[in-house]
């Protein structure tokens, strides 16, 4: 199986990376106390939360935009993980 990180003691930040309101990813970071995070760090996250979002926003556009061509795809509405038209190809 798979073994746990242990986190005691450690120092942990998150957030999100957020684009037209919606929220795009989030950004999770672990330290331990003997390298605590710059008093910085906050600004950055802040800086670059939106410009992350804004591309993975991108990346969908174009996926979306793209799905139509894939066979089998009949509407912009299916599931990322719906027929493209390569049921007969093993995993």
């Amino acid at each position: 199986g798979v073994e746990a990180i242990p986190l005691e003691g450690a120092r942990v930040v998150a957030a999100s990376c957020r684009h037209a309101g919606e929220c795009r990813a989030i950004i999770v970071l672990f330290r331990n106390r003997a390298r605590p995070f710059e008093d910085t760090l906050p600004g950055t996250l802040d800086t670059l939360g939106p410009i992350f979002a804004e591309q993975l926003d991108r990346i969908l556009r174009i996926h979306r935009r793209s799905r139509h061509a894939w066979p089998g795809v009949e509407t912009e509405d299916q599931d990322v993980g719906d027929d493209l038209g390569f049921d007969e190809l093993a995993a």
